[in-house]
């Protein structure tokens, strides 16, 4: 399962978890003709920062999981160099997580992910 990142005004974030091998789908064409690369169809999950750290850190410490992160360091940088060097001078860059993505086996990560509700669900 495949879950993308997201801010809003409110702070919320979106967490994220998709199988390991990155499975993508056949690409797709709209009526107009349009191409669409291939994906999955996966479920997107909201929670706020502290839940996201927590979940950063829960799956950085199992070794059968891969965890993303972007962190608000990223979200900036304009360059890959410019985020490695803020990165390092950054003490507590897991605390300003703002999008998660998580890779393992699907039980695992539904049972991280399963009381984090859906985005746009009422």
């Amino acid at each position: 399962m495949l879950h993308v990142a997201h801010t809003d005004v409110q702070q919320e974030v979106v967490a994220a978890g998709t199988t390991r091998d990155l499975p993508l789908g056949p690409d797709a064409v709209d009526a107009s003709g349009t191409r669409y690369a291939g994906i999955v169809t996966t479920p997107v999950l909201v929670t706020g920062t502290e839940e996201l750290t927590a979940l950063f850190r829960k799956t950085s410490a199992k070794e059968e999981t891969t965890v993303l992160a972007l962190t608000e360091v990223a979200r900036q940088a304009r360059t890959y160099e410019a985020y490695l060097a803020d990165l390092a001078q950054a003490p507590d860059a897991d605390t300003d997580i703002v999008a998660l993505i998580l890779a393992g086996r699907r039980n695992q990560i539904t049972k991280l992910t399963k009381r984090l509700p859906l985005l746009g669900a009422d």
